[in-house]
């Protein structure tokens, strides 16, 4: 059967409305085909498919003013349809725009290190408690808390001027320092050491020795002796040279001794201080 629709309208009426005409038609016929008329002239409509209880069934490419009527069998994935992009882009644009992906807060695979690619975690991971808490910390101050390492209380600030043991300096200005108390040496031999102070004092209360420093590395010591009323007589032992006034066993009498220790020996020089 070759139905003509003369009343259609190209210009005005919509593929909705030919089809709601058709439908009305055709309403309780079991199958109907419609075809082409055969004048193609302007101003005529045909459309070629099959109609079932009422659902119309189109077998050609369908147009509505030159554009196609998309539907479920054509649009999708390289159909061309802008529903199917972003911004005018499919999906490649942006995994491959360098731009695009750093602007994401992403990194391309080419700027993700070779190392962390193939870094592989143990299955399970326990952190401790005292990792969870500097892990949690939200500023460097909290985590030097956590570390205890509070600036200013656990450890100096730095200061320029801070002198370190290998690196050379220029001093500026002098610096003081506090005698050791050595305490009352009544016998036997005493033994000076750098490692408890380099200025020492101490009472001569009683015969005793000075024996030179053995403690490795090059100093100089300082030791000032005073007698009282037990004093004893003073021996120098394992010096490599000792010069200077002789100490005496009277009360009250003060001494400076000078020890200076280099790789050539061990030297002491007295200085009588009345």
């Amino acid at each position: 059967m070759t139905i003509n629709y003369a009343d259609i309208v190209v210009s005005t009426d919509t593929f909705l409305d030919v089809i709601n005409r058709l439908n009305d038609s055709l309403d309780g016929l079991r199958t109907v085909v419609v075809t082409t008329d055969s004048n193609t002239a302007t101003g005529n409509a045909a459309i070629s498919g099959t109609f079932t209880t009422n659902i119309a069934t189109i077998t050609t490419s369908a147009t509505i003013a030159g554009n196609t009527v998309w539907h479920a069998g054509n649009d999708g994935t390289g159909s061309g349809l802008d529903a199917d992009l972003l911004d005018g882009q499919h999906g490649s644009y942006y995994v491959t725009n360098t731009a695009t992906v750093e602007a994401a807060g992403a990194l391309m695979d080419s700027e993700v290190d070779a190392d962390i690619k193939t870094l592989v975690l143990p299955a399970s991971t326990t952190i401790s408690t005292f990792g969870a808490s500097l892990i949690d910390d939200a500023a460097a101050s909290n985590a030097r808390t956590t570390l205890e390492l509070v600036i200013g209380t656990d450890v100096q600030a730095y200061d320029v001027d801070t002198l370190k043991a290998d690196v050379s300096d220029d001093l500026t200005v002098g610096f003081t320092a506090t005698s050791t108390d050595e305490g009352t040496k009544t016998t036997g031999t005493f033994t000076p050491t750098p490692a408890t102070g380099n200025l020492k004092h101490y009472i001569n209360g009683g015969a005793h020795t000075l024996a030179a420093p053995t403690l490795a590395g090059s100093y100089t010591i300082v030791i000032e002796i005073t007698n009282n009323a037990s004093a004893g007589a003073i021996t120098l032992s394992g010096f490599d040279v000792s010069d200077g006034d002789a100490f005496t066993t009277t009360n009250t009498d003060s001494f400076q001794v000078f020890i200076t220790k280099t790789n050539s020996g061990v030297t002491s020089t007295t200085k009588a201080m009345q």
